[in-house]
């Protein structure tokens, strides 16, 4: 987005003015059967209400550490389909499961567990520069 960012803590971003806001997070891959969820992410209440939700435009970023390609989710994305996620709660500790799979054509998606659908990360995709 051509956005100069500021750091506020170790995953979260925001630009000079607080407006623009990204939540960056990174997952090795992990070596599973068939290739089904190669990637996996947690997603922290935190993250969601006090700091994505409050800026006027805001990504979760997603990053595979073995790939030079990020995705952008929309916060707009995550707050609609944040209810077809499987959750761990663990009273004060609690957080969305984010598992990336991979599609047939090789492409990635986000498995929306618990209605049992696949969204294509495509087009949230964006390469990483310096790869």
């Amino acid at each position: 987005k051509g956005k100069e960012l500021v750091r506020r803590s170790k995953t979260l971003f925001w630009s000079p003015d607080k407006g623009f806001r990204v939540c960056c997070a990174v997952s090795k891959r992990y070596e599973v059967k068939g290739d089904y969820q190669p990637y996996w992410y947690a997603y922290h209440p935190s993250w969601d209400s006090f700091f994505l939700a409050e800026g006027s435009e805001a990504f979760f970023i997603l990053s595979c550490m073995d790939r030079d390609e990020a995705f952008a989710i929309p916060y707009s994305w995550i707050k609609k389909n944040k209810t077809h996620l499987n959750v761990t709660d663990r009273g004060e500790r609690s957080y969305w499961h984010v598992p990336i799979t991979t599609l047939d054509n090789g492409k990635l998606a986000i498995n929306t567990s618990k209605v049992g659908t696949k969204v294509a990360l495509e087009p949230y995709r964006y390469a990483l520069k310096g790869k």
